[in-house]
């Protein structure tokens, strides 16, 4: 395990309120470019939008989300991931959802992803 980093001492956001389903087969491995870029800090906040590009290609999405761009949305991280050389998230499927507490694109976005994700309920 290189490369271990310390995310102790931060604080997160509650974002869901009851997880009812998460993706099956547990752990998703996210493309970390887009996530890297999006996210300087070096953490994948809980509740960002994961979609699928390509069969077995995760991504997050560093634009503004669109109808197009978020077809293939998969679900929201979990809790908060550290972008590693293989960055590993839970993905949620089904539950309630805080919109205040996801991160930017996705608050504006959120017609969008209630669309794509229609077992979410955002309040």
């Amino acid at each position: 395990m290189n490369n271990i980093k310390k995310t102790s001492g931060q604080r997160e956001i509650v974002v869901f309120d009851d997880v009812l389903a998460t993706r099956p087969g547990g752990l998703l491995n996210i493309d970390n470019v887009d996530a890297k870029s999006r996210f300087t800090d070096g953490i994948i906040p809980a509740g960002t939008l994961v979609v699928m590009t390509i069969p077995n290609v995760f991504k997050v999405l560093k634009v503004a989300l669109t109808d197009v761009n978020t077809v293939g949305a998969v679900g929201l991280v979990h809790r908060n991931v550290a972008i590693e050389d293989f960055t590993e998230a839970s993905i949620v499927t089904d539950g309630i959802v805080r919109i205040d507490a996801l991160p930017a694109p996705e608050k504006t976005g959120i017609a969008f992803i209630q669309a794509k994700l229609p077992n979410l309920k955002f309040y």
